[in-house]
């Protein structure tokens, strides 16, 4: 859209495309800079070393590009909208005031360069505000001559918006983002207790949890230790054990009443798990 991170040292990229395969891009790989990300359509995550972070449509975050790879991997099957803000090190030293105690603590890691590894910052809601200002972006309401000085004056409106942070509210986003995995983990865990018959598909719960499937199963694993088809195998099983304790019900019944179509799948993954067949474990307890 405008500029040359080189020349100009800060640019406007607008990207929008639909693709039927996961794609990572390849988006400004240009090190030592600060990108702010407006994602206004599609899904998918932010990949930088061991972190993966997962994003929606309407959100926003910024990532710090220092010595190590910084990936972002987009869902196959969607229109995927957004608007790179890139800015370089020589701009934000131009540009920004010191001293430099409010800004973000990954801004100021670039700008002291005493940040290595790539970064990326909370990933949050994108404000009614902010979605006007990408609109207002990239249909600029000035002549061709003066739209230097007015990106110019964009990209300075974006770093006082969304680059300093006041430390006194400030959460530290390592344990924001493991608050929010355990608590999308904790929410995948009710959804399937409440429909162990007619389990919501991975998709589906992706939705109904706010992030993206591969994204939901990688954190689901990290927080509760298994893969989500296995926790559903172990809910399905303990509750089933419980029912053949009461006696209400044979093993038949028990099976369908867990989401078990065959009986012999059923009396297989129930020995696995509790070491007896169904048939024999209310005399074992």
């Amino acid at each position: 859209m405008f500029g040359d991170p080189d020349r100009t040292e800060f640019s406007f990229e607008w990207t929008e495309y639909r693709s039927e395969s996961w794609k990572l891009l390849e988006e400004s790989r240009k090190p030592w800079c600060c990108q702010l990300y407006f994602n206004l359509k599609g899904a998918g995550d932010v990949n930088c070393g061991k972190c993966r972070y997962g994003f929606q449509a309407n959100t926003m975050w910024f990532a710090f590009r220092g010595d190590t790879e910084l990936n972002i991997n987009r869902e196959p099957g969607m229109e995927h909208q957004f608007l790179v803000l890139t800015l370089r090190r020589g701009f934000l030293l131009k540009h920004v005031p010191g001293p430099v105690s409010n800004l973000h603590h990954l801004v100021k890691g670039l700008i002291k360069q005493n940040r290595k590894r790539s970064s990326v910052s909370e990933i949050r809601q994108l404000d009614t505000l902010t979605r006007s200002w990408v609109s207002c972006v990239r249909r600029p309401p000035v002549l061709a001559s003066a739209q230097s000085i007015w990106y110019l004056a964009k990209a300075l409106e974006s770093v006082s918006d969304h680059l300093f942070v006041d430390s006194r509210n400030e959460e530290l986003f390592c344990r924001r983002h493991k608050r929010l995995s355990l608590e999308r983990a904790t929410k995948v865990q009710t959804l399937l207790a409440q429909n162990m018959t007619e389990p919501p598909s991975l998709k589906e719960i992706g939705l109904k949890v706010g992030c993206s499937p591969c994204y939901l199963s990688r954190i689901f694993s990290q927080e509760v230790g298994m893969t989500i088809p296995q926790y559903l195998r172990r809910v399905r099983l303990e509750k089933a054990a419980e029912l053949l304790r009461r006696g209400e019900m044979n093993v038949t019944e028990v099976a369908l009443e867990v989401g078990y179509d065959s009986l012999s799948h059923f009396s297989q993954a129930f020995c696995q798990q509790m070491g007896c067949c169904p048939s024999m474990y209310p005399l074992e307890k």
